[in-house]
């Protein structure tokens, strides 16, 4: 299981500014040749960034079965709500199925204004 690619967007394009609903894009692929289920997708976000940012800190999404080969997309709404000191901070997507031995994690940079 992996990250096979992501977006992060909000309506003034891929450069987010304070208080701007964004939304984080994340296509889940099942690189297998088994079914994988009961995946967890979850954010670790660094403390700095943490206290800056609502809407991921306490996101985690789960995907009850990915047939070997699929891929699926997972939405998560998020929004800055005070100046970050990094222009291009991070978050790491972590992915974990309980049905194998997946464990992966990607790592996302934001473009903030």
């Amino acid at each position: 299981i992996e990250v096979e690619d992501f977006s992060v967007f909000s309506k003034e394009g891929k450069q987010l500014t304070m208080n701007t609903p964004a939304t984080l894009e994340v296509d889940i692929k099942n690189t297998g040749k088994v079914m994988a289920s009961k995946i967890k997708i979850s954010f670790v976000i660094p403390k700095d960034l943490e206290k800056n940012i609502e809407g991921l800190s306490e996101k985690e999404f789960t995907i009850n079965t990915l047939k070997a080969g699929e891929t699926k997309t997972v939405k998560f709404d998020f929004k800055l709500i005070k100046k970050v000191k990094e222009k291009k901070p991070s978050i790491d997507v972590m992915i974990d199925a309980l049905s194998g031995l997946f464990e992966n994690y990607r790592t996302i940079v934001l473009d903030v204004k």
